[in-house]
């Protein structure tokens, strides 16, 4: 039959070239049970993958733990690779009269969604019923599923907690790489931060005490790493600048770890960390997308930061700067935080005064979904983002 789209539930016809694939991986399991969960496991993620496709969404069949026949004996997964985004869970639900579907635990982490698929014996149509943005219990009620027609804008929303494992969409590059890009020096590339001038070593420990006194230090490094910063203190016209930044390094590190209340003074020291060492896994999870001249003629990027705290919660930096041959972003420009509803939680306006920038700071805990709107005038760009 043909696809038939509805708001609910969309109908997928199982192809004959889809139940051959999913016999052959099930014919490599040990037991009758295991047959059964990858032969159904293998027709949701080669359903969901052709929806998929139909809307143009890019997919990597292949690439996921579904199509490892090492991890197929081992794991209860049905994942389907999105390029730059993150692995969708396609999991079945059998013509029982049970609402609740049973979500392995080795799926609970390291994917983006959990959509689900309907189907009965003889496996000749599936549907596909609704998609959750995430799962933390062994079973979930499919009538608290959400609706199928806001998949595809889910998969479109920037996932954060993605970022801190290295994950990102390729509009998103770190600064280095925007940099290369505009082939010069951009505003935001020099080596200040909050008036703090940090082109030498001695001067990034002189801005490290001012922010966060040493005398606070003993408290908090390890016993080693104090006996180091003395050493290099003591010995830092003898010590390269390289060699000195390491330690320096070590230290924000620790502080950030240890900090949890003071936003200001983590994202100052983060700042610091992101300027001697970029590349440090510790604030790897920072990216820039160029806007280009999208925002009425005016050449901006959106800049996002996140650092993780305890208890699933983090801290995000928005900022917005001028690229291009600009210093200063246009007065007017302005730069929001929005809830779902697009109700409006922070915002903030380039002033007449040259501002190099303009920043937003705030809490979020795991799973909060917020959008980010840059504009000016009548002219104003929108970005989805989910924790």
């Amino acid at each position: 039959m043909n696809n038939v789209f509805t708001s609910s539930m969309i109908y997928i016809p199982i192809s004959e070239h889809f139940r051959e694939f999913a016999l052959k991986f099930a014919r490599e399991q040990p037991t009758t049970s295991a047959q059964r969960r990858v032969y159904l496991n293998t027709l949701a993620v080669q359903v969901v993958n052709y929806y998929l496709q139909l809307l143009e969404v890019e997919t990597d069949l292949e690439a996921g733990d579904s199509w490892n026949a090492v991890t197929r004996l081992i794991d209860d997964v049905a994942d389907l690779v999105i390029p730059n985004y993150g692995k969708l869970e396609c999991r079945v639900v059998t013509g029982d009269n049970s609402p609740l579907v049973t979500i392995p635990p080795e799926t609970w982490e390291n994917r983006i969604g959990y959509v689900f698929v309907k189907m009965d014996q003889p496996y000749l149509e599936a549907q596909i019923i609704g998609f959750l943005g995430h799962v933390e219990e062994l079973e979930v009620d499919i009538n608290q599923l959400q609706p199928l027609e806001d998949l595809i804008e889910y998969l479109h929303t920037i996932h954060l907690r993605q970022w801190l494992e290295g994950i990102y969409t390729q509009e998103w590059l770190s600064v280095e790489e925007l940099s290369r890009q505009h082939r010069g020096e951009l505003a935001f590339r020099h080596k200040r931060v909050r008036g703090f001038d940090l082109n030498s070593a001695t001067k990034v420990w002189n801005s490290i005490e001012q922010i966060y006194p040493q005398s606070k230090w003993h408290n908090i490094l390890p016993a080693d790493l104090l006996k180091q910063v003395e050493f290099v203190q003591n010995q830092k016209h003898n010590l390269s600048e390289s060699a000195q930044n390491l330690i320096i390094s070590e230290v924000i590190v620790n502080l950030l770890n240890h900090i949890q209340e003071d936003e200001e003074t983590r994202w100052n020291l983060a700042e610091i960390l992101w300027t001697i060492n970029p590349e440090h896994p510790a604030i790897k999870a920072r990216r820039i997308m160029d806007l280009g001249l999208q925002i009425a003629n005016h050449p901006v990027a959106l800049m996002v930061a996140i650092l993780p705290k305890h208890h699933n919660s983090i801290s995000v930096l928005l900022r917005v700067y001028p690229t291009g041959n600009q210093t200063y972003l246009p007065p007017g420009l302005k730069l929001a935080c929005l809830d779902q509803s697009g109700k409006v939680l922070l915002e903030v306006e380039a002033s007449p005064h040259k501002d190099d920038y303009i920043q937003l700071k705030f809490g979020a805990e795991f799973n909060e979904r917020f959008r980010v709107r840059i504009g000016i005038n009548d002219f104003s760009i929108t970005e989805n983002f989910i924790i």
